[in-house]
C-alpha cells in the first residue's frame, strides 16, 4: 500500500521511530522510492530496524545513501566554487529550490536534486557566461534558452537564472508579474551572494509545484519540501505574509490542498493563517497516489506529452480543444520565430531567413544526439488517451486559481 510509503517519509521527515515494518509491500515501496529518488532517506528510517527490510533491498538502499552522501558534498563543493566566482567578478546571486530546502530536512544531504539553480540579474548573463566558460564550466548550449542557462561542471548540473518565472503557465495566475523582481526580496546576504527572503520562496515553491503538475506533475519530493518547511519555519514565518502573496496570485486554495496533503501523510502543523482545503481523505489519497505513481515530475508511465499538448481543463473540450491540440502539436514542431529566440540561446540573434534551418537542427538534435524517437512522440501527443482525462481529473481536485473565501 502507497500509505506504507508515505509512513517511512514521513518517520525520516519528522525524526521518528519506526516500528513494526516486516510486513511492509516491499516491492511497491522499492518501486516508489527509485521512481520518486528518495531511497537515502528511506534507509535512514529503516537502518534502526533492518532486520524487517529484506536484505538484498537494504543493501540497495545503503549503496544508494552513500551515494547520495557523496554526491551532496560534491555538489556542495561546486556549488561554493561557483559562488566565489561570481562573488569575486561583482555578480550578485541567489540559490534557490533544491540547495536551499535541503536544509529544512533533518539531514539535508539526502534531499536529492537533479541540478543546481542560481539567480543572477539579467544584465549579468553575458559576462557569467564569460567567466564560468573561462574556469572549466561547460556549456550546454542546445538546451540553454534566453533565460536559464546550462553550465555543466564535474558531472553538475547549474542552471543559472535571469529571473524566477517567465511565462504565466498557470490558468488565472500571474506568476510572471509576482516574480518580476526577485531581488528586492533578500532576506540576508553578504556583499554578493544574497539569501532570498523566506516567505517570498515558500511562495515561489507552491508556484513551482502547480507548474510542474501543469507539465506533467510533481512526486513526493516538492510535498516534501513544503511539510519540511513548516517543520522548520511554522513559528518563524509570517504566515499572514505568505496568506496575502498567495491570494494575489489566486493561489490560496492550491496551497490549502497542499498543506491538506503534507497533514495526512506528514502530519504537518498547518499554520492557521493557511488553512487546508475542505476535501475528503479519499480524494487525498487519490491525488497523491497520482501523484507519486508518476515518479518526481510526473512522467513515469504517463504519456505526458498528450498531457502537455491538451493544455490546461480550458482547453480541454469541444471544437475549440481539437483546434487548441492542432495548433499546440504544429507550434511544437514547428516552433515561431519568436519563440525559437526565447527557447534556445544558440538561435539568438538569428533573422528570420533561418527559422527552416533552427526547426531542422532541432529534428536532427533530438532524433540524432539525443536518440529521440519524435515521431512517436508526436503520435502520443495526438493521442487523447486516459492519462489525459486522469491528469484533468486531479487538476480540478488541486484547485488551481483559485482562492477560498474567507
Amino acid at each position: 500500500m502507497n500509505r506504507e510509503f508515505f509512513s517511512l517519509l514521513s518517520a525520516f521527515l519528522n525524526n521518528e521511530k519506526l516500528q513494526d515494518i516486516k510486513d511492509y509491500d516491499w516491492k511497491n515501496i522499492a518501486y516508489l522510492t527509485d521512481i520518486n529518488n528518495v531511497e537515502a532517506m528511506v534507509y535512514t528510517a529503516v537502518k534502526d530496524i533492518s532486520e524487517q527490510v529484506p536484505e538484498q533491498y537494504f543493501l540497495i538502499l545503503k549503496n544508494i545513501f552513500v551515494k547520495t552522501a557523496a554526491l551532496a558534498f560534491k555538489r556542495e563543493q561546486a556549488l561554493n566554487n561557483i559562488c566565489s566566482l561570481l562573488s569575486s567578478n561583482a555578480i550578485e546571486h541567489f540559490v534557490v529550490k533544491g540547495m536551499v530546502v535541503k536544509d529544512y530536512y533533518p539531514v539535508s544531504e539526502l534531499r536529492t536534486m537533479g541540478d543546481v539553480d542560481i539567480v543572477i540579474k539579467p544584465e549579468d548573463m553575458e559576462k557569467a557566461g564569460r567567466i564560468l566558460a573561462e574556469n572549466g564550466f561547460e556549456y550546454d548550449e542546445f538546451h540553454s534558452d534566453a533565460n536559464v542557462r546550462d553550465y555543466i561542471r564535474s558531472g553538475i548540473l547549474f542552471e543559472v537564472h535571469s529571473g524566477l518565472i517567465f511565462k504565466n503557465t498557470i490558468p488565472k495566475v500571474k506568476a510572471k508579474e509576482y516574480f518580476s523582481d526577485p531581488f528586492k526580496h533578500i532576506e540576508q546576504s553578504d556583499k554578493y551572494t544574497k539569501t532570498i527572503n523566506k516567505e517570498y520562496h515558500f511562495i515561489y515553491l507552491i508556484v513551482h509545484m502547480a507548474k510542474h503538475f501543469m507539465l506533467g506533475g510533481f512526486g513526493v519530493r516538492m510535498l516534501m519540501d513544503i511539510g519540511a518547511f513548516v517543520n522548520k519555519f511554522g513559528n518563524e514565518a509570517c504566515w499572514a505574509e505568505i496568506r496575502r502573496g498567495l491570494k494575489e496570485l489566486n493561489m490560496l486554495s492550491f496551497t490549502q490542498v497542499v498543506m491538506r496533503m503534507c497533514n495526512i501523510v506528514f502530519n504537518t502543523k498547518v499554520p492557521e493563517e493557511i488553512g487546508t482545503a475542505d476535501i475528503s481523505e479519499d480524494d487525498i489519497y487519490k491525488m497523491l497516489d497520482y501523484l507519486i505513481s508518476g515518479g518526481v515530475f510526473g512522467y513515469e508511465g504517463r504519456n505526458e506529452d498528450a498531457i502537455r499538448i491538451n493544455g490546461s481543463l480550458e482547453n480541454k473540450d469541444g471544437i475549440k480543444g481539437v483546434f487548441f491540440r492542432i495548433k499546440n502539436i504544429l507550434s511544437w514542431i514547428f516552433p515561431s520565430y519568436e519563440h525559437m529566440i526565447e527557447k534556445y540561446d544558440w538561435f539568438k540573434g538569428k533573422s528570420k531567413f533561418f527559422l527552416p534551418f533552427g526547426w531542422i537542427y532541432c529534428i536532427w538534435y533530438r532524433m540524432v544526439k539525443n536518440r529521440e524517437n519524435s515521431l512517436e512522440r508526436v503520435n502520443n501527443a495526438i493521442k487523447s488517451a486516459n492519462d489525459v482525462k486522469e491528469h484533468y481529473e486531479m487538476e480540478k481536485l488541486m484547485k488551481f486559481g483559485e482562492n477560498k473565501e474567507d
